[in-house]
């Protein structure tokens, strides 16, 4: 209706189909002596809208991902086996009104993909593998958001509630409700300048209790040359290990320095929060003239619930200004299952550099991640849980129509640590994969790559598997 209603708006429609076959050694991921190899056909076509207008911004991507196994019998009406063929839905669609210029928005945006259901048992970064510890996750979330200014300050408030389903009965679905409300002073190169912040979060499970926090808090910055501004932060936040109750009981402050410039930005900051001492830092530096140099480094300390980590499903700001993430592959899955609905605190870090040079683009990721259980009445919630590790990727222009990409992984974790269900693997992803632009429209794609986890306590965990593939896309 929108679209109809605004017929000057122009609409930008691009769409792909891909078509290609990968033969994998270890078709179930199965342990060591148990594996068995075959063909997998691949049939991927996407569609991308994206279209703006005075008073609306309205973005579509999706992609329907049909796999045919040959070698498999058609038994779709037993379970659990095996199927002979599979069918995905991934994607991600938004759109933004602007109800009142200037003033009122109204956000709405939803989202589904696949997640594994126990990040500890055999997962993969695709669908291809056919294994149960896989599940669909679909997300949808709306709500207003106001912009104000006053005498020179802004005001803004977003508001959101939303929802979060798994097809896997054995998790729980979840409702959620968020307000952030930020007020900045008038922006000063030089002297005092103040921002007055309150955020809410509220986690509804369908048997699990309750997560909510609150905090509000006010920060006092002295603008000074050269970009430096130290500052000081004072508040009050819910008590972190009373997750059901989000009453502010807790003082909080920190104290930290901030530094922006044509290049860099960097802020750091150490103080006391209701889980103790908290320290946060992050560091960024765009030292070439391509989009691909820059370093990048960030530490941060937040109470957290199963689906407030899950950043996979996370709905990133269009047009947010902020630089593309290295080149490189995904990061693994959450150490916590989703729709579990535990309560942590979650400590992260990591350090990203991407270069471009000549014909090379060389990336580089070191990540830290630890989940600290917080214990809930009525919930036997697991043990900490910690993973550490590398990717990289480079990727070389070996003519004006060839890329050659190697990608690489490396993690170590440890689950429920200290408890009687402890355990640990490491993570070995390797592959190399060729690209050839055959025309304006097609891109043909070759690759071997191999994949491994090792070192747990339960063998039915521990696999290897290799495979090789090609597939051919053509955009539309």
């Amino acid at each position: 209706m929108l679209l109809v209603a605004a017929p000057a708006q122009a609409v930008e429609v691009t769409g792909q189909l891909t078509l290609g076959s990968v033969y994998t050694n270890n078709i179930t991921l199965a342990p060591a002596g148990e594996e068995d190899g075959g063909f997998v056909l691949i049939a991927e076509p996407s569609i991308a809208i994206a279209s703006t207008g005075l008073r609306y911004d309205f973005r579509l991507d999706y992609l329907l991902q049909a796999l045919y196994y040959p070698n498999q019998p058609d038994s779709y009406y037993q379970d659990p086996s095996p199927q002979s063929s599979e069918f995905y839905s991934q994607g991600t669609v938004s759109l933004d009104l602007e109800l009142l210029e200037e003033h009122l928005f109204l956000n709405s945006a939803a989202g589904t993909e696949q997640v594994p259901v126990d990040p500890a048992q055999p997962f993969t970064f695709n669908n291809i593998a056919q294994i149960g510890n896989r599940t669909n996750a679909t997300q949808y979330q709306f709500g207003p958001e106001w912009h104000q200014g006053i005498l020179g300050s802004s005001l803004v408030i977003t508001t959101a509630a939303g929802h979060v389903d798994y097809s896997d009965e054995a998790l729980q679905d979840t409702d959620y409700q968020t307000i952030e409300t930020v007020w900045d002073g008038p922006l000063k190169d030089r002297g005092l300048s103040w921002s007055l912040r309150h955020a809410y979060e509220a986690f509804e499970y369908e048997t699990s209790p309750d997560a909510k926090d609150q905090l509000v808090d006010v920060s006092l910055f002295l603008n000074l040359a050269g970009g430096w501004a130290p500052f000081a932060t004072g508040g009050m936040e819910s008590d972190i290990n009373d997750p059901s109750n989000a009453a502010l009981k807790d003082g909080i402050w920190a104290v930290g320095v901030r530094r922006t410039t044509a290049r860099s930005a960097f802020e750091a900051s150490g103080g006391r929060r209701s889980f103790g001492s908290t320290w946060t830092g992050s560091f960024e530096y765009r030292y070439g003239n391509s989009p691909a140099d820059f370093i990048r480094a960030f530490y941060s300390e937040e109470p957290e619930t199963t689906e407030g980590i899950d950043d996979s499903l996370a709905f990133p700001a269009a047009d947010s200004g902020e630089p593309p993430p290295p080149p490189g592959p995904e990061l693994p899955p959450d150490l916590v299952a989703p729709g579990t609905g535990f309560y942590f605190l979650q400590k992260s870090g990591g350090v990203a550099v991407s270069r471009s040079f000549n014909r090379n683009t060389v990336a580089f990721n070191v990540f830290y991640d630890k989940t600290i259980n917080i214990p809930q009445e009525g919930v036997t919630n697991p043990g900490d849980n910690v993973q550490a590790g590398a990717s990289a990727r480079w990727v070389y222009q070996l003519g004006a129509r060839t890329n050659l990409i190697l990608d690489a992984y490396f993690a170590n974790r440890d689950f429920n640590k200290d408890t009687p269900a402890a355990d640990s693997d490491t993570q070995l992803w390797g592959r190399l994969s060729c690209t050839y632009q055959l025309g304006l429209r097609t891109l043909l794609t070759g690759w071997v790559a191999h994949d491994q986890i090792k070192g747990s306590s339960d063998d039915d965990n521990n696999y290897s598997e290799s495979q090789v593939g090609v597939t051919v896309g053509r955009s539309f």
